[in-house]
Parts: C-alpha cells; sequence; structure tokens
C-alpha cells in the first residue's frame, strides 16, 4: 500500500501547527530561534528584488506598440480605479482597529515620525543600482516600468526579452528551491511566536485576523460584483458563478497563479454567453490571455491587506498612525506591493520605523487567513480582467444610477461593518481593572542599591493632618541636627499624587518619593521614618515650622519657592501633557492649535506650578483650579486636565476612558521637581541631600525607580509564559 503524498500547503500547515505545539511545550525558550526565523525572512526575499526587475521588463517590453497603447490607456486607467478601491478600503478597515490597546504608562516616544525617510529617493530611481541596493521598491518598479515600456517600440527587442525570460525561468527555479525551506521556517516563527506571545497579544491579533478575513468575504461576495455589474453587461449572479470556480480553486490551493486558467475560462465563458456576443470570441480569447500576467503581475485587491498589517502593526506596538502617516502608507504601500509580500511588508515597516519583528509576526498569521487572501488575489484579476475586456472590445455599459446606489450600499455597507467590529474588538480588549491594577497594584519594589544598609525602619503614616504631633524645634536648631537627635526622618507627602506619593488598593503609602524617602532616611542612618500629609499652598509654613524636615512629593522648582525654600538639585524633568476623553485627543496634540482654541476650559490642581504653566502656554483658556483629580474626571469640570505626561498617563490608566496627550513638541520640557527643606543660615543638610542624589544617580537609583514607578518597565513585564516543560514535566526552571 504506498503511503498518499503530503501536498505543499499541507506541509505548511504541518509546519505552523508543529510550531505553535513547540512553543507551547517549550514556552519562552523557544526565544533562542528569533534570529532563526530572522534569517528564514531574509531567504525568502532572495529573488524577490531581480524577479520584480525582469518581470516587469519582460512583459510590457513583449508588448506590441499598439497593443500597448490601447492596454496602457484603458487597462491602465480601469488599474488605478481598483488601486483607489482598495486603498479605500483599507482606510475603512483602519478604523475597524480599537482605540484601546494594552495598557502603557508613560513613554517619551511620539507616534511614528516622518522624518529619516526621502519620498523623492524612494520614487525616483536617479541611482537604480542604488534602489536595488537599499531595497526602495517604489524606485525600482519605476525603473523596471520605465525601461519595459521603452522597450515597446523597439525592433530588436528580442535579444534582450529572451535572456531576461531565461534569468525569469532561473529566478523561478531558484524560488522553488527556497520554497522548500517555507515549511521548515513556518515551523521556526511559529515556535517562536507561540513561545513568546501573551494571552492579551494573542488576542489583538484576531483584530487583524477578523478584519482582514470579513473584508476579504465582503469584497469577494459583495462588493466588486456589485460593481462590477453597475459598468459591465453582467449580472452580480453572473459575476459570482463565473467566477466561484476559480476563487474556490486559488483559495483551496492558496495560490492564485493555479486558478489562472480557470480564472481565463471563467471570463472568456462570461462574454462568450452573452446575448448579444456580435462574434467577439476571438477578441476575447486574445486579450484575456494578455491582460491575465499583467493582472497576476501588477498589485491586486489582496495586496492591499499587507499595507493593512502595517496599520494594524503600528496600533499592536502601541505607536498608532495619524492621518498623514495613513496616507504616506497608502502612497508608499502600492508601488510597494509590486513584489511579495516579504520584500513589501520589512520595507514598509522600515519606512514606518516600526519594530522589524513585526515582520515574524506577519508569517505566523500569513497560513492563518491566507485562504481568504487568495480569494480576494484571485477576484481581484477576474474582476479587473473583465471590466479590461469590456472596455476594450467595447462593451462597456455604464448604468450610473446603479452605480451611485452600489457606492451608496457599500460605504453603509462598510462603515456598519466597521462600527460593528471596532465596537466588538473594544469591549474583548477593554479591561478597566487591568489597567487600574496595574497602577493601583503597584507596592513598593525592594531595593537594589549595595551601598544601602540593610536596616529596618519603624515607619509611621499620619493620613490626617490633625493626627500629627505638634513639632519641637529649639530656637536656632537646625533640620539637620534635629534629624540625628530624634533619630527620624518626617517627610511631607501630598496624597494621590500618582506615581510619586499615592495610596495603592492596600492602603499602603507608594510611589517614587515615597521609595525615595525610604532611601534617604537609610542614607542618614534614621531608625524611624513618619510621613506627614501636607499641601502644596503651605509647603514652607509647614518646614519653617517643623512639622517636616523634607517635602518628598512631585514639587517642582519654582523662583517663589526659591525665595521661601531651600531647593535640593532637581533629579526629574517633565513632559507637559493634557488628560483627556478618548474621543477628544486628537484635538489635543498641537500646541499650536490648542493655544489658538477659543473658550477652551483647562482645569490643573490648586497650588501646584500646572496653573501657571497653563496660564503662560493658553492665555486664551479659561483656567479651572480643581483640589482633587476627581473633580475633573467625576465632575466634568473642564475640558482637559493639564498635567506632566509623567503623572497623566498614570491617571489615563485608572480612568480608561481618557488618554494622556503628549503636544507635537515632544522634547519640550516644562518643569523639573526637587525636595524643598526650610530655609537656614546652615547650607550643611542641603549639600548633604544633593550629594546624595547624586549617589542615587551614579549608582544607578534615579533610574531604577523611574523606570518602575515612571515608566511601568517591571509592572508591564509579564510573568513567564505558561508551557509544558516548566509547568507540566519540570523541566526548565
Amino acid at each position: 500500500m504506498r503511503t498518499p503524498r503530503i501536498g505543499y500547503t499541507a506541509k505548511i500547515l504541518i509546519g505552523l501547527l508543529a510550531g505553535i505545539a513547540f512553543g507551547l511545550f517549550f514556552g519562552e525558550s523557544c526565544s533562542i530561534l528569533q534570529p532563526l526565523s530572522q534569517a528564514f525572512i531574509k531567504v525568502l526575499q532572495i529573488t524577490v528584488f531581480p524577479y520584480i526587475v525582469v518581470n516587469l521588463i519582460s512583459s510590457l517590453g513583449s508588448m506590441r506598440e499598439g497593443e500597448a497603447r490601447i492596454t496602457a490607456t484603458k487597462g491602465g486607467v480601469i488599474m488605478l480605479i481598483f488601486w483607489a478601491f482598495g486603498a479605500i478600503s483599507i482606510a475603512f478597515m483602519r478604523f475597524a482597529i480599537p482605540d484601546n490597546s494594552r495598557p502603557s504608562f508613560f513613554t517619551s516616544s511620539k507616534t511614528i515620525e516622518s522624518s529619516g525617510f526621502d519620498l523623492i529617493e524612494a520614487f525616483i530611481p536617479y541611482n537604480p543600482f542604488h534602489s536595488l541596493a537599499e531595497g526602495q521598491i517604489p524606485a525600482i518598479v519605476l525603473f523596471s516600468l520605465l525601461v519595459g515600456v521603452a522597450l515597446i517600440g523597439m525592433r530588436k527587442k528580442k535579444a534582450l526579452i529572451a535572456p531576461l525570460d531565461i534569468i525569469s525561468l532561473a529566478l523561478s527555479r531558484i524560488s522553488g528551491l527556497v520554497q522548500v525551506t517555507v515549511p521548515i521556517g513556518v515551523f521556526v516563527s511559529a515556535a517562536y511566536t507561540a513561545g513568546t506571545i501573551s494571552l492579551n497579544e494573542l488576542l489583538e491579533i484576531q483584530v487583524f485576523l477578523i478584519t482582514s478575513a470579513i473584508f476579504s468575504l465582503l469584497i469577494v461576495l459583495f462588493a466588486v460584483p456589485l460593481l462590477i455589474s453597475s459598468v459591465t453587461p453582467f449580472s452580480c449572479r453572473d459575476i459570482l458563478s463565473s467566477s466561484s470556480s476559480a476563487v474556490i480553486l486559488g483559495a483551496t490551493t492558496t495560490s492564485s497563479f493555479i486558478a489562472l486558467p480557470l480564472v481565463i475560462e471563467g471570463v472568456q465563458n462570461l462574454f462568450n454567453n452573452m446575448e448579444r456576443n456580435n462574434g467577439l470570441d476571438r477578441e476575447t480569447e486574445i486579450y484575456s490571455k494578455a491582460l491575465a500576467p499583467i493582472a497576476y503581475s501588477f498589485p491586486t485587491l489582496g495586496s492591499f491587506m499587507a499595507i493593512f498589517f502595517v496599520f494594524f502593526a503600528a496600533w499592536f506596538y502601541m505607536n498608532p498612525m495619524q492621518t498623514a502617516d495613513s496616507l504616506k502608507l497608502i502612497v508608499i504601500g502600492i508601488p510597494s506591493v509590486f513584489g511579495h509580500t516579504t520584500v513589501a511588508v520589512p520595507f514598509l515597516l522600515d519606512v514606518m520605523h516600526l519594530p522589524s519583528d513585526a515582520m515574524v509576526l506577519y508569517l505566523n498569521v500569513l497560513p492563518i487567513y491566507v485562504n481568504f487572501l487568495m480569494a480576494l488575489v484571485t477576484m481581484s484579476i477576474f474582476s479587473y480582467m473583465i471590466v479590461s475586456v469590456a472596455a476594450l472590445t467595447n462593451q462597456t455599459c455604464i448604468k450610473w444610477r446603479r452605480l451611485l446606489l452600489s457606492v451608496l450600499l457599500i460605504l453603509s455597507v462598510y462603515s456598519l461593518v466597521v462600527m460593528g467590529l471596532h465596537s466588538g474588538f473594544a469591549s474583548m480588549l477593554d479591561k478597566p481593572q487591568e489597567r487600574e491594577e496595574m497602577v493601583e497594584g503597584m507596592s513598593m519594589p525592594k531595593t537594589t542599591s549595595t551601598w544601602l544598609a540593610d536596616s529596618r525602619i519603624e515607619t509611621v503614616i499620619y493620613k490626617n493632618p490633625d493626627e500629627v504631633p505638634r513639632p519641637r524645634r529649639l530656637m536656632g536648631e537646625n533640620a539637620l541636627e534635629r534629624i540625628q537627635k530624634s533619630g527620624t526622618l518626617r517627610v511631607g507627602y501630598i496624597p494621590n499624587i500618582i506615581a510619586f506619593s499615592f495610596f495603592n488598593h492596600s492602603g499602603s503609602l507608594v510611589g517614587y518619593d515615597v521609595q525615595m524617602a525610604y532611601d534617604l532616611s537609610r542614607f542618614l542612618g534614621v531608625s524611624r521614618l513618619e510621613f506627614i500629609p501636607v499641601n502644596y499652598r503651605s509647603l514652607a509654613d509647614d518646614l519653617e515650622q517643623g512639622r517636616c524636615d523634607i517635602i518628598m512629593s512631585a514639587v517642582s522648582a519654582t523662583p517663589e519657592r526659591l525665595m521661601e525654600m531651600d531647593l535640593t538639585r532637581p533629579y526629574m524633568e517633565l513632559h507637559p501633557a493634557f488628560v483627556v476623553q478618548d474621543w477628544r485627543r486628537n484635538e489635543f496634540k498641537s500646541l499650536n492649535e490648542v493655544q489658538s482654541m477659543s473658550e477652551l476650559r483647562v482645569a490643573a490642581l490648586r497650588g501646584s506650578e500646572d496653573i501657571k504653566t497653563a496660564k503662560m502656554l493658553f492665555p486664551n483658556a479659561i483656567i479651572i483650579e480643581i483640589d482633587s483629580y476627581e473633580e475633573f474626571f467625576k465632575g466634568g469640570r473642564g475640558d482637559a486636565l493639564f498635567d506632566t505626561a509623567e503623572e497623566g498617563a498614570a491617571l489615563a490608566l485608572l480612568n480608561p476612558y481618557y488618554s494622556a496627550v503628549m503636544f507635537d513638541s515632544g522634547d519640550l520640557v516644562i518643569d523639573s521637581y526637587t525636595y524643598p527643606i526650610a530655609r537656614s543660615d546652615s547650607q550643611t543638610l542641603l549639600y548633604l541631600l544633593d550629594y546624595w542624589l547624586s549617589l542615587e544617580e551614579l549608582h544607578g537609583g534615579l533610574k531604577e525607580k523611574y523606570d518602575y514607578w515612571i515608566l511601568g518597565k517591571s509592572v508591564l513585564m509579564q510573568p513567564k509564559r505558561w508551557c509544558v516543560a516548566r509547568d507540566i514535566l519540570h523541566w526548565i526552571s
């Protein structure tokens, strides 16, 4: 009994499933496979650039002048219309992506920058060899098109076309050898992804897969047949019936090339079965055979899914694109997808400054939705050939009323589908409790500063100012003498300053400055640490009367405070930001536009430096002073809360329907935090504190606390992924 042969598609599917199983078995240990997955991507790209050049030059150059002229005028216009339809579809799909992604802390990185990429260099092949070396796909395509068009009118072009055909055949053979490695490469990349991806990321990948699958079916079964029936003599039923065999074959074999003969046959049958054929059988046969390789070589509607993936990747890596970047991606993306997606996607990721690891993700999701993709590609080729053959044989009959109604119906259905997907994804991914736990669940980390003594410190936290004992201050006694005699450090704190001094869900006082207070008490060698509640308006009095020795709670360095208190060297620089409702965040990204707004109501904490800064930056705005953040989030006081980005990001985590928005001038620093002490003739304590801050910076203490409390690095670190080898068999730790 002969063993049945395993088909190529089945091998890829086996590689994918085996890779997933391997990743689930060994978990994060599969991270060692990342270099191999990157190498697999490079292997797939070996023949793509030469193939683009050879195939475009050969296919265009072999055409006759008259044939090329009519094909270029009519077929070219139709191709542009198809691309416009693809761009519109992608634009709709982009809005299916929800606004909310994984919760994130403050990051100084801005949205995708357009700098560093030269559009002129990308599109104009002033040096074709440079374009090939740098992988500038649009320039490579334009150069190949120009050479191909130039060959059309030449008599002795066969001397060049024949070698190009041989090179194309050789490249096809090389591609065949490369394809042998695909199942293995799919296994490696799938194992790496399955072993390292988190559950949240897995849920987010569904955004791309579901949206791509639904829109592919929507275009194949609804939008394209409806539009074609409005400009040709054929009905939607005729179009779907004639294309079904080719589309099913392309989807099941995951190859639109294999389906090309059925595409040509379906187009010919469609025209041959017309009531008024008028002897077009011969013309239909000629044009359909000539257009098939052109339609196959040029970007199809399926090619736009690679562009949509780049949109998704930007969102997935928490750097969603704005309108200008979206338009830029579509403009650059269309000529880029002339080549295989294994080249186009990395190129577009690089252009949009996205992580190269996204390509590994793309290779892993591709086998999952490739059937839908190939159905779309095959239907795109079929529909393009129908419209083009109809135009070339003068069989087009535009039914304007039907066309207008079809466009309106498609836009309406697109809108409904997008709204449904957006709402469903937002509901699936939005986890307010997770966001709150990220901040309110933060606790005091263990210090790793080796120079600090491992001493136990008695801690007393006063929550009510009336509970604080009256200070005992002797005449002429400075704060350092009082600290040394009593062995107690009294630190003033302002409650509910998120990330700096706040109470977590277990009622413990935590934060950046709270941790700094513990480190300072160890540095001073005291045995008791008292936290005294204060407010911004009475800092100088609290220090002067001895209620506290130092204020450690996000206090800005200002000229006014310098006149009333001694301030240490700054320990943190701050960036301005607004906290606004999610749906309004785009209104507040440009500093110039915000400054020109009329009747803008800006809320800021009473007594904080934010009040003064807001008045300076936004002279036309109405500044509303609030006593607590709850007045803004629950009381609706103000259109936007003005704060630092470092605090605003944490506030947005606690309030999931709000976002922290940094201004377009990302390098703008408006403030710096310092630690005030009472004004004294003796500068010893001030010098000591500055020396301590220098040690903290030198030994990495400031960065360690900044990474944890502001950037949330350790908070965002997921526990080790569950895997069979560690959690069941206990083979690895």
